[in-house]
């Protein structure tokens, strides 16, 4: 029953015209599932610096399920409102799978407007990039912060903002994305070049030396 009431809320929540604009396609649990990411991020940024991640997962779904129910007003309408968003909560907290893969995407974004590239990547040779997971990068950031703490009070005073801000991302992957996962992306460095193999050499000079002379 669950399972239902989570497609069905699905469906009357978005619109195929928000997700298309959304970049979702017609993907629309996707698109309900991005709002719930970032649902999760504004609570963990409701809490204080000190707190931890324990139910922020539930805490951010819920108001995402609310927010859509009454935009919809489904408060009105619907028989039994409580058990409704509870059968939706339950249905999703049981399928963490793509809500993990788009808060993943999330705090690359986030990572990316808090620091440089070349904080976080690393081009350990001229045609490989290695990028850190973001956990990574936000649990080194934390662990610097300690040492400018006991070096230089007035740098860590400076740092307060993007201390929350970090802690607060952390916080969401700490919740949703077990550490085993925490895995840099290996890709092709975009100032690489491709050495073309013997054979596609060998390849290209036959064709010239076949093809008819321009006069």
């Amino acid at each position: 029953m669950n399972k239902d009431w989570k497609n069905d809320f699905v469906k009357m929540t978005t619109k195929l015209e928000d997700a298309l604009l959304s970049g979702f396609g017609n993907d629309k649990t996707a698109l309900f599932l991005w709002r719930v990411a970032n649902s999760i991020i504004a609570v963990s940024r409701d809490l204080r610096l000190e707190a931890t991640h324990v139910g922020i997962v539930e805490a951010g779904l819920r108001r995402a399920v609310k927010d859509r129910l009454e935009y919809h007003g489904m408060y009105r309408t619907h028989t039994h409102p409580e058990a409704y968003e509870n059968g939706i909560v339950e249905a999703f907290m049981h399928d963490m799978g793509s809500l993990r893969r788009i808060v993943l995407h999330r705090l690359r974004e986030e990572r990316n407007e808090l620091f440089p590239a070349s904080y976080y990547t690393d081009l350990a040779e001229p045609a490989v990039q290695i990028v850190e997971h973001p956990m990574r990068t936000f649990g080194r950031f934390l662990d610097e912060l300690e040492y400018v703490k006991q070096a230089d009070s007035e740098a860590y005073g400076r740092s307060f903002h993007k201390h929350r801000e970090v802690m607060a991302l952390y916080r969401v992957g700490l919740a949703i994305l077990p550490p085993d996962t925490w895995e840099p992306q290996i890709t092709l460095s975009p100032r690489a070049t491709v050495t073309p193999s013997p054979l596609a050499i060998a390849l290209k000079a036959g064709a010239r030396s076949n093809s008819p002379a321009t006069p």
